[in-house]
């Protein structure tokens, strides 16, 4: 849109791409730190007793094994173009997260978030290549910084919910 014109853009546009980009890698962040929080209280609600500890290896395994295949496969997709495999992403994160919340499946669990990794290793590669057609060289630095932003503010606020979670092990050193 601007880069046909070579006109820059107003700022107000670069703040705007900076928080779309940052909204998206926010989710990276989410899949690679939800696991240490919600692990205890999902063996307690999902009973999974001894097998606590390789579920909750299995489920990070999942995540990792995302950002592994969304990384390799990100050139290909990319293909259909930066904006658009961004915001395809971001609907099928939407479309995965609400399920992934209220399932009770490990299986489910698991897939959601090998789906979750994915979409969040397709949308950095998307946002770098992305900043570096459309944003001027000026503004690249600025803005290149969302993606990380993106994903420590998803680290960040999952850790601050996981504080909000019941504590697992108060049972146990009740009994």
């Amino acid at each position: 849109m601007y880069l046909e014109r070579r006109e820059i853009p107003p700022k107000s546009y670069f703040f705007l791409l900076a928080f779309n980009l940052a909204a998206g890698c926010f989710n990276a962040g989410f899949v690679l730190a939800g696991n240490t929080n919600v692990g205890g209280v999902l063996a307690v609600q999902l009973a999974w007793g001894d097998k606590k500890d390789f579920n909750n290896t299995e489920m990070s395994a999942f995540a990792v094994l995302g950002l592994m295949i969304g990384s390799i496969l990100s050139k290909l997709v990319i293909g259909i173009g930066r904006r658009r495999s961004i915001l395809y992403a971001n609907v099928l994160i939407t479309a995965t997260t609400i399920p992934y919340f209220f399932t009770s499946n490990f299986g489910w669990l698991c897939t959601s978030r090998l789906i979750l990794g994915f979409c969040s290793a397709l949308i950095i590669n998307a946002s770098s290549a992305y900043i570096g057609e459309t944003v001027p060289k000026e503004y690249q630095n600025g803005v290149g910084t969302s993606i990380n932003t993106g994903i420590v503010t998803g680290i960040f606020i999952t850790n601050l919910f996981g504080l909000l979670l019941p504590d697992p092990n108060k049972d146990e050193a009740a009994a």
